[in-house]
């Protein structure tokens, strides 16, 4: 994830895989409920997805093909497991 998202123009996510079938990020984003955002492949193997995060440190995992939760391997580890499974863990900062 690109953690200088500000909040107007979004937080870009992106994960690498030529496996994937579906990716998703998953997270509590804008203070509510935990929402999966569908990526989109923009090259093979190469998926992204922009999300207009509010300021503040946001816990986040990819879901892959609808089955596998799996951190960031871009992003700095949360230290806790909001999903069962380690997640990453990205801040915005306001402008």
């Amino acid at each position: 994830a690109d953690a200088a998202g500000d909040g107007r123009g979004g937080t870009r996510f992106v994960y690498e895989s030529t496996e994937a079938r579906s990716v998703s990020v998953v997270g509590e984003f804008k203070g509510g409920a935990a929402a999966a955002l569908p990526m989109t492949q923009v090259t093979p193997g190469v998926w992204e997805a922009t999300l207009p995060l509010i300021p503040g440190r946001h816990v986040y995992a990819f879901l892959i093909d609808g089955t596998l939760l799996v951190a960031d391997p871009r992003a700095p580890k949360a230290g806790d497991s909001d999903y069962g499974r380690e997640g990453s863990v990205v801040m915005v900062f306001a402008r």
